[in-house]
């Protein structure tokens, strides 16, 4: 997983891929959609922290479960969602 450099924050988008192509990209952030994380769910196993994104919140905390139970990575599910980092970019 990719990783912001400057400051080693892991961002996990868990939103379909047209609708992370659709969007602004966060510096670090990779996209795996939440239908798929759960075969991909050893790419998160030991990066610490993941703050976890979607549209609104809702399959971020879906995800943000997922990832608590299967690996020992620390997910923060990002309240709002991109709807609300959008409304303050």
């Amino acid at each position: 997983m990719e990783k912001c450099e400057e400051h080693e924050i892991y961002t996990l988008d868990v939103r379909k891929e047209e609708e992370y192509l659709e969007s602004d990209k966060l510096k670090g952030r990779i996209n795996i959609p939440l239908q798929e994380l759960k075969n991909r769910i050893k790419e998160l196993d030991g990066i610490g922290t993941v703050y976890v994104v979607c549209r609104s919140s809702l399959r971020a905390s879906i995800a943000a479960s997922y990832i608590e139970a299967n690996t020992d990575t620390v997910p923060i599910v990002v309240l709002g969602g991109m709807l609300a980092l959008d409304s303050v970019r």
